[in-house]
C-alpha cells in the first residue's frame, strides 16, 4: 500500500472542517477531481490547464491547489497560494489526505454532490422535466433525478450508487487509519 503525505504550505491553514474548501486540481488528477465533486467539494479541473493557469485560478478564486508537481508546488508556495503536494497516484489515498481533518464520517449526499463533468451545482428535477434528455429505460426505472445548472447533464439515483458508496466506505476506513497515524 502506497502512503500519501500531505504537505500544506500556505499563509492560511486548510480549515479543520475542509469539506467546504475550494480546490483547483492539477491536470494529472482528473479522477480525483470527479470524486471530490461527487462528495460535494468544489473542485475546478480542466485537462489542459497549464501551471500558470492553475496558479492564476488559485489566486483569483481563492482555491487551494492540489498537485503532485513539485515545481508547481514550490511556485505556488512562493506566490503565497495555498497548495497541497500529493505524493500518491491513488485517488483514495489522496482524498483521505485532503479530508483527514474533516473529523466526521464522509457520507454520500446526492443533493449536495456537484456535477462530476463540470463542477456545476446539481438541482433536483422532476422526471417530466428531463424526459427528453434520458433513455426510456432510465426514465421508466428510476424516480430521483438531478440536473446540472451549468452543463445540463442529468444524473439519477441508480445502481452506480453502490459503487460510489463502496468507494466512500473505503475512504472512511482510510480516513480512520490516516487520523490515527
Amino acid at each position: 500500500m502506497v502512503k500519501a503525505h500531505l504537505l500544506v504550505k500556505s499563509v492560511e491553514e486548510i480549515p479543520p472542517n475542509n469539506i467546504g474548501q475550494k480546490y483547483v486540481v492539477d491536470s494529472m488528477f482528473g479522477g480525483l477531481a470527479r470524486k471530490l465533486r461527487i462528495l460535494g467539494i468544489d473542485s475546478y479541473y480542466a485537462s489542459d490547464l497549464k501551471d500558470e493557469d492553475v496558479i492564476q485560478i488559485g489566486l483569483e478564486q481563492k482555491r487551494t491547489i492540489l498537485t503532485a508537481d513539485r515545481e508547481l508546488f514550490s511556485r505556488t508556495v512562493n506566490k503565497k497560494v495555498p497548495a497541497v503536494l500529493l505524493t500518491s497516484s491513488d485517488d483514495l489515498h489522496n482524498a483521505a489526505m485532503i479530508l483527514k481533518y474533516h473529523h466526521k464520517e464522509i457520507k454520500f449526499d446526492p443533493s449536495s454532490a456537484r456535477c462530476s463533468k463540470c463542477n456545476g451545482i446539481l438541482i433536483n428535477v422532476s422526471k417530466e422535466m428531463i424526459r427528453e434528455k434520458i433513455k426510456e429505460g432510465v426514465y421508466n426505472n428510476y424516480e430521483v433525478f438531478f440536473e446540472c445548472k451549468s452543463c445540463s447533464k442529468v444524473y439519477w439515483i441508480g445502481t452506480h450508487i453502490t459503487e460510489i458508496q463502496s468507494w466512500i466506505d473505503k475512504l472512511n476506513e482510510t480516513l480512520f487509519r490516516v487520523s490515527n497515524d
